[in-house]
């Protein structure tokens, strides 16, 4: 997981970074700049100060032969959402969700703050989708649509990977059959 942005500085600071953290950058980058779009599968999180209706830095690039899986959700206080963008063109949007305020007087309650992306993608409280994005190189963009009550950071957390051609996945199979085969 990579970490950009504010929390990453409060976690370097203080000496405590987020658990399962791989190289975090230090400062947010500047809306513009470029940056590579990891198709890894490998989370990436975004925690910067931002208003709704606002672009998270970026715009994130990918080439891909195939076409992309992307995995968009909130991150540590539940209330944030978000919609995705391809070259400028509206691809989706992430459910509303209620935030904290519905469940907790507490948004640092445990049952309702979650810092692992792997653990927000499986809970029902967080705000989160799957958008498959076309083939080729892409500028991707992430937009502020709603930030918990209180709060004046919203972050994301995303990962993308090639979806397999059908015809890869029959090949995959077919090489499994004929393994299962020679075994037997």
């Amino acid at each position: 997981m990579k970490i950009v942005g504010f929390a990453a500085v409060v976690a370097l600071t203080a000496g405590s970074a987020v658990a399962g953290t791989q190289s975090p950058v230090a400062t947010d980058p500047v809306y513009g700049t470029r940056a590579v779009l990891p198709l890894d599968g490998s989370w990436t999180v975004l925690d910067e100060f931002i208003s709704v209706g606002s672009l998270f830095s970026g715009p994130w690039s990918y080439t891909s032969a195939l076409p992309v899986s992307l995995d968009v959700t909130d991150l540590f206080v539940i209330g944030d959402e978000f919609s995705v963008f391809v070259d400028g063109g509206y691809v989706g949007s992430t459910p509303d969700q209620p935030e904290w305020s519905f469940y907790t007087t507490d948004p640092f309650d445990p049952g309702f703050f979650e810092g692992d992306p792997n653990a927000a993608w499986a809970r029902i409280e967080f705000s989160k989708g799957t958008f498959i994005l076309p083939a080729g190189t892409h500028n991707v963009d992430f937009r502020s649509d709603a930030i918990p009550s209180g709060f004046n950071d919203a972050t994301i957390a995303f990962r993308a990977s090639p979806v397999p051609a059908p015809a890869s996945l029959g090949l995959v199979g077919l090489a499994g059959l004929v393994a299962g085969r020679r075994r037997r």
